[in-house]
């Protein structure tokens, strides 16, 4: 199955239960079925991953997997086991395997093993890793395993932050990794202009599979790029990208209700190939979700959100913006006036989640 929806990935403020849940009927409507439940708040599934849930916590995501199971959507756990490649001994091993085990109770379609945002400066990182994804393989009961490299693209800024990549790094992992475990990868930059045929067969070699797209778009988390609202259709993916790829997940917005604009551009970008027109898909978006008398409201702001974000819009702009929609009693009115009030504004401790 190509699966085509959207991973809940980002830093900062996570979704509600119940906003993850109405995406379950959100996706099913416009064509997407895959839904990746990996917040870095969330950590259950991070730093602290060897502790249990807490009973209530597990049973939200239970009741979570069953909303997208009955609905015909896949839902996936991304797991990411805080530098156990550091020291995989038996201790190590055992503390996975319960965590593993913990996970298939709530009975995920897929889970994803996620080596992001942590220290890459090991020696022997690919087979470390290699070691962990197959031990990970025999001791899970989903069905589908993804996975995302420590360096999961060619971005010189992960390099900076979490050391110099090992050589070779992602065309041993292809060798060693067994060929059903698909490999995620966000493009050139960790977040891409654009995605072009010729890069993803480049890494297509590298990998010995199709990369597995995570794309970060229109995602806005973290210190800088939480100034920024990305509602604008996506662009600068090839238009046959679904060729080239195993799979594509979005990297949504902080705010839930206002990316399902660029949320609802992604499936036609998915659905129509070469038909498909941004301008065209953003308008009719818009009409979709909240009715054809926004049209021209969204349409004058996204460029201003987008491109010169919170910090360069002028005290005039941002009244304009909350007088335009201060009486509306929408949830995505709500989103916008708390980003216009700085509240989704986040510092540098959001990052060391």
């Amino acid at each position: 199955m190509y699966y085509s929806g959207i991973v809940e990935g980002f830093f900062g403020k996570a979704w509600s239960w119940d906003e993850r849940k109405a995406y379950s009927t959100f996706l099913k409507k416009n064509k997407f079925n895959f839904y990746l439940y990996a917040p870095k708040a969330d950590s259950f599934l991070r730093k602290s991953w060897k502790q249990p849930f807490p009973k209530q916590h597990f049973e939200h995501l239970k009741g979570l997997a069953k909303s997208y199971r009955d609905l015909g959507v896949s839902f996936g756990i991304g797991l990411s086991p805080f530098e156990v490649f550091h020291r995989f001994d038996s201790s190590a091993r055992q503390q996975l395997r319960e965590k593993l085990h913990e996970i298939d109770r709530i009975k995920p379609a897929v889970l994803g093993l996620l080596f992001d945002d942590m220290d890459g400066n090991v020696p022997d990182l690919a087979r470390l890793q290699a070691e962990i994804i197959n031990f990970v393989s025999d001791n899970t009961e989903t069905s589908r395993l993804l996975f995302c490299p420590t360096y999961y693209s060619d971005d010189v800024i992960l390099d900076k932050v979490f050391g110099k990549r090992p050589e070779h790094y992602l065309e041993d992992l292809g060798r060693e990794v067994a060929s059903n475990v698909d490999f995620f990868w966000t493009g050139p930059k960790v977040i891409s202009e654009e995605l072009t045929a010729a890069h993803l067969s480049e890494v297509n070699l590298r990998i010995g599979r199709k990369p597995f797209i995570w794309d970060n778009y229109p995602v806005n988390d973290g210190p800088r790029n939480c100034k920024y609202l990305h509602i604008d259709a996506i662009k600068g993916r090839d238009p046959l990208l679904s060729e080239h790829t195993s799979g594509y997940v979005s990297n949504s917005m902080n705010q839930s209700e206002l990316s399902k604009i660029p949320l609802l551009t992604i499936s036609d970008m998915l659905n129509l190939g070469r038909k498909y027109d941004p301008e065209k898909s953003f308008n009719q978006a818009v009409i979709n979700l909240y009715g054809e008398s926004h049209v021209r409201f969204f349409s004058s702001i996204r460029t201003k959100l987008k491109e010169r974000g919170l910090d360069q819009l002028t005290h005039e702009e941002k009244e304009k913006i909350i007088s335009q929609v201060n009486s509306i009693g929408s949830r995505w009115a709500e989103e916008l006036l708390d980003f216009i009030d700085g509240k989704y504004t986040v510092g540098n401790d959001c990052l060391t989640q």
